[in-house]
């Protein structure tokens, strides 16, 4: 069952891709910075809950962003604009790294 997730989760994934590449640069510069600014903002607001609240308020916080993630346009889109980001010649390595960690959520 959770390979079949995978492999869904990264048939999305190459979906979006081609979608990225098929944007003009400027757009596709655009969306890939707002979409990791959301991503970068996900992690500080469960960093930030843990330093003011503790494990229960950052386990609220990580629960919310979790249920937004659940929607595998958005897992996709989070995961390919990751691999998007870093140097070509690693896409591949760390892709399936992306895939793992975000399909866990």
């Amino acid at each position: 069952m959770e390979k079949q997730k995978a492999a869904v989760l990264a048939k999305k994934v190459n979906e979006v891709m081609d979608r990225l590449r098929e944007m003009d640069e400027e757009k596709r510069e655009k969306f890939v910075d707002s979409v990791l600014d959301w991503i970068i903002k996900m992690f500080d607001d469960i960093q930030k809950a843990m330093a003011e609240g503790g494990m229960i308020k950052a386990a609220k916080v990580a629960n919310a962003y979790r249920r937004q993630l659940e929607d595998i346009e958005r897992k996709a889109t989070a995961i390919a604009c990751l691999t998007y980001a870093i140097k070509e010649k690693y896409q591949r390595k760390l892709s399936p790294l992306f895939i793992g960690v975000l399909g866990l959520v």
